[in-house]
């Protein structure tokens, strides 16, 4: 049998830590922003690839996911511009 005695002061502490009620979790009043003030997306590679965030690529098995992930691997360590769609 488990002894939950150890989680249950980890969950204690992570319910002091993170309370339920947080103000910052409600929704902000909307404010405009002009469109022409917003920074560029810090693309690396076309539209698909962006700094700091994550990219998917899927498709079902046997289409060239991995063939592409290693084309656009090697285009930008190459600094080459590849084929791509």
């Amino acid at each position: 049998m488990r002894d939950f005695a150890e989680m249950a002061v980890q969950l204690d502490a992570h319910r002091a830590e993170f309370p339920k009620e947080r103000s910052d979790r409600l929704p902000k009043e909307f404010v405009w922003r002009d469109p022409s003030a917003i920074p560029p997306r810090p693309w690396l590679y076309g539209q698909h690839l962006i700094r700091k965030q994550v990219s998917v690529t899927v498709a079902p098995g046997g289409v060239g996911k991995s063939s592409l992930t290693i084309c656009e691997g090697l285009a930008m360590a190459s600094g080459r511009d590849l084929p791509r769609d």
